[in-house]
Order: C-alpha cells, then sequence, then structure tokens
C-alpha cells in the first residue's frame, strides 16, 4: 500500500491530487509529500472513535503504521515545496492500547510523529481535516524545515504524547486554527522558538486534559511558549490542564478511564511581544505564567493566578472566576495595569 501511495505521488511532475479511498492504508516507513502543488487527500476523514476520539477510527481514510519510530507523512523533505495540501486522513501509530507516555523524545521529534517537517521549505500549505492518535505527536516541525505562511487547521490530535510539537528552524505567519487537542499526557502545543519565529498564531483552539502526566524535563504546562517573541495566542480554551485519564492496554470504552491529577499551568510562557488575549482558562490554579517583557495580555477569563514577570508588559482587564485567584507580579515595576481590581494585585509574591 505505502509503495503505491509513493509511487503516485512521486509520478506527479507538475502537481495534483492522490485520493485515497476509505480504509486502511499499513505503513511501515514514510510517506514523502514533496513538490509544488501536489494533494494527498482521503476520500472521508478517519476520525478517531469515543466521545473522547482516543480510540482507533473504524471509517475513513487512515494511515495505519505498522512499528514505531518514523514518521507516517514527511511534508517537504526533500524539496522546496509550495501550495501543497494535505486533508481528511486519520494516521493511526503502532501502539497496543492508548499510553502514548514513551513514545515523544525531544532529542528525535520525528519518531512517531503523525505529520512531520524537517528537512525543506514550504511556503502556503494548507492542512486540514487531519486526525492523530497513538502517536508521540501529531504535528511535528522541526530540524531545519522552514514554514511561510502556512495553515493548520480542523485538525484532532486526541491520546497523542504531545499533541503539536512545533520547533521549526525558521517559520513566518504560520497559523494553527480551530483544533481539538485532548487528552495529551505531555504539552497539548510545545512551541521552541530558538529558530526565526516571526508572528506565529495560534487560536480558536479547544485544549482538555493536557500535561497530566509528562514524560519529559520542562515546566508542567498545558501549553509551553518557550523562547518565543512576536506571536500571538488568542481565543483559546484550555480546560482541566494536569488530569490525565490512563486506559488499560485492553480498554475498549470510554468509561474504562482511570483518571488521575497534578498540578499544571494552562499557559506558560518565555517570551517577548507576544500577543495572549481573548482566551479562556478553566479549572487551573495557575492559570498563566508568562516570563518577558512587552507581553500584552489582554481580556482573559482565567480561573487561577496569573503570574507576570518582565519588564513593559501590559494586563487588560482581565476576567478571574475564582475569588481566590490572584495577579501576582514579580520584578517588574514598569507593568501597566487598566482595569484590574486592586485587591487581586500582589507585589513580589
Amino acid at each position: 500500500m505505502r509503495n503505491e501511495i509513493q509511487s503516485n505521488l512521486d509520478a506527479l511532475k507538475r502537481g495534483g491530487n492522490v485520493l485515497l479511498p476509505c480504509g486502511d492504508y499499513p505503513l511501515d516507513t514514510s510517506i514523502m509529500v514533496d513538490g509544488p502543488c501536489m494533494r494527498l487527500s482521503g476520500e472521508a476523514w478517519a476520525y478517531n472513535a469515543d466521545p473522547n476520539g482516543v480510540f482507533e477510527a473504524k471509517g475513513g481514510a487512515k494511515l495505519k503504521m505498522t512499528k514505531q519510530g518514523y514518521p507516517a507523512i514527511l511534508a517537504a523533505e526533500r524539496m522546496v515545496s509550495e501550495g501543497m495540501v494535505i486533508e481528511r486522513l486519520g494516521v493511526q501509530g503502532a501502539l497496543d492500547g492508548m499510553d502514548t507516555r514513551n513514545l515523544f523524545h525531544p532529542d528525535d521529534p520525528k519518531a512517531n510523529a503523525g505529520l512531520c517537517f524537517s528537512g525543506k521549505r514550504i511556503d502556503q500549505g494548507e492542512f486540514a481535516k487531519l486526525s492523530f492518535c497513538g502517536l508521540g505527536s501529531g504535528i511535528c516541525a522541526c530540524g531545519e524545515s522552514e514554514l511561510d505562511a502556512c495553515t493548520f487547521e480542523r485538525l484532532n490530535t486526541d491520546g497523542c504524547c504531545v499533541g503539536v510539537y512545533f520547533a521549526p528552524r525558521a517559520s513566518y505567519y504560520t497559523k494553527l486554527r480551530g483544533c481539538v487537542v485532548a487528552d495529551t499526557p505531555w504539552y497539548g502545543v510545545w512551541v521552541r522558538g530558538n529558530g526565526s519565529m516571526h508572528n506565529l498564531m495560534i487560536s480558536d483552539m479547544t485544549l482538555v486534559r493536557n500535561c497530566g502526566a509528562p514524560s519529559g524535563d520542562g515546566p508542567a504546562a498545558a501549553v509551553y511558549f518557550e523562547n518565543v517573541n512576536h506571536s500571538a495566542f488568542v481565543r483559546n480554551l484550555i480546560d482541566n490542564p494536569g488530569t490525565f485519564w490512563y486506559y488499560p492496554p485492553d480498554a475498549t470504552r470510554n468509561d474504562q478511564r482511570q483518571p488521575q491529577h497534578r498540578e499544571a499551568v494552562a499557559l506558560y510562557v518565555t517570551g517577548n511581544s507576544n500577543r495572549i488575549c481573548d482566551n479562556t482558562i478553566l479549572n487551573a490554579k495557575t492559570a498563566m505564567v508568562i516570563r518577558g517583557n512587552g507581553n500584552v495580555i489582554m481580556n482573559n477569563i482565567i480561573s487561577g493566578d496569573v503570574i507576570i514577570e518582565g519588564q513593559g508588559n501590559v494586563i487588560v482587564n482581565p476576567v478571574f472566576t475564582n475569588p481566590e485567584a490572584r495577579l501576582i507580579i514579580r520584578n517588574a515595576a514598569d507593568t501597566q495595569l487598566q482595569g484590574v481590581q486592586p485587591e487581586r494585585i500582589v507585589e513580589g509574591g
């Protein structure tokens, strides 16, 4: 199956569409989608089963990995690509049960990824209606990859160890929007800005039960912006960070979950000049930790403490839904406050 898909893709000299009818497509190595104006489409989205989407899909067009250690799809790996579209597919990892905690490793993020970018530049790619289950990460951008004006939308990464791992060499105006990222033992979204990153926009996301059983170092958080500058996190919902629903390997039903909980921050940001606006954070003791300069935190509905460190940050109209929640300001005498109740503020706490 994989060889036939790859042959059909490689035959698209000037672009075109490879359509996969509904069914299972076993993969023993990665599919490579390379070149301008290529489209890889499924006949129908293989959406994973049960209310949480954490059990393997029974319908649609599904890429089914037969072993671990490689990404299912490598995009723009061998050549610069533009106008690429990948849509309406599911990817199922090679895993007994649903415990993905050991499938993601920062030293080798490509392993066990659903859709991976690690090689060349891709311009104005579109990736939509994709579901990922039983994987180390749903989306992985790493290595020498460069993304320019690419859009990721209406994705589902339920049950992956990390929903989205975004650490390309360069990114410009990338958009991640309208996705569901639930039941990830480690980060729902992990953005690492050590390369050149400008105006990443993450919006209209639903993030539920993330980072309840992290598999590595780093702060426990549903969303982690690590050294990220000049980017935006807007209109997102984060609920129940730190909750992990473990399923035994033989589980077949949603009600067989075994819940556990640890304290986790909803949103943890290190970086400068970011926009964090119009988000809703529920059931989090610590809603936000923001460390950096010139960040704008505006019109957020938050259930827990907000911790701000750095110079020139602006906090506008926070709505605290918990009477015990506080705005804690550390080493930031020039923080601008608008619409903040004085009794909420703790200096240097």
